[in-house]
């Protein structure tokens, strides 16, 4: 997931990697944020991101108003892994092999 000035990379070994890219040719990690599951979507709504993983963690909420320490809000579990998320005013959308499931974003 890209914005403006930072990008936030879902690792299948380091998890949630935040990455100054503000100068493209000289990207720089500002953090990391390890998960069980592997992440498999990410969208960004403010000061939170959503991690949509492997089925074992499902939905991950992290605080990220700290690029440097982000941490875990919230853990919702799921039973497959979503493939997708999407925000819609106040509505998080997230995709899974055959359904949609609706969230409430923070």
């Amino acid at each position: 997931y890209l914005d403006s000035e930072y990008a936030f990379i879902g690792d299948k070994e380091w998890g949630l990697l935040i990455v100054d890219i503000s100068e493209a040719s000289d990207p720089i990690l500002i953090s990391s944020l390890s998960v069980t599951g592997y992440i498999l979507s990410i969208e960004k709504h403010e000061s939170f991101l959503y991690l949509g993983t492997t089925a074992y963690d499902g939905l991950l909420v992290v605080n990220i108003e700290d690029l440097s320490a982000p941490y875990i809000i919230s853990e919702n579990r799921t039973e497959h892994d979503i493939l997708t998320l999407k925000i819609a005013g106040e509505y998080l959308y997230a995709g899974f092999i055959r359904t949609i499931r609706l969230f409430h974003s923070f």
